[in-house]
């Protein structure tokens, strides 16, 4: 599948850097640089922000994973969470 007008690769896109403000209240408290990563990858691709594979890819993971440990980590489906999945999720138990 060939891309769309305008569009770019992965390998050709830009990284953006975004820079985070913490209240006084955190303290010198650190973050995982990954953990962050996954946080990130993991909620842009629930919201369809960003391709599996993009998610992945910015997680540093593989797919299997990417599904079984990042999206449950914080609390999130391959599927999503709308009614419509949950019912489909329910049918095929």
């Amino acid at each position: 599948m060939g891309l769309m007008n305008g569009e770019k690769s992965m390998t050709e896109r830009s990284t953006d850097t975004f820079v985070v403000d913490f209240p006084e209240s955190f303290g010198n408290a650190r973050f995982d640089p990954q953990y962050i990563r996954e946080a990130v990858a993991a909620v842009t691709y629930y919201n369809g922000t960003v391709s599996e594979k993009e998610a992945c890819h910015l997680a540093n993971t593989t797919r299997r994973q990417f599904e079984e440990v990042i999206l449950p980590k914080f609390g999130l489906s391959v599927t999503g969470g709308t009614d419509e999945d949950a019912s489909i999720e329910i049918e095929d138990v």
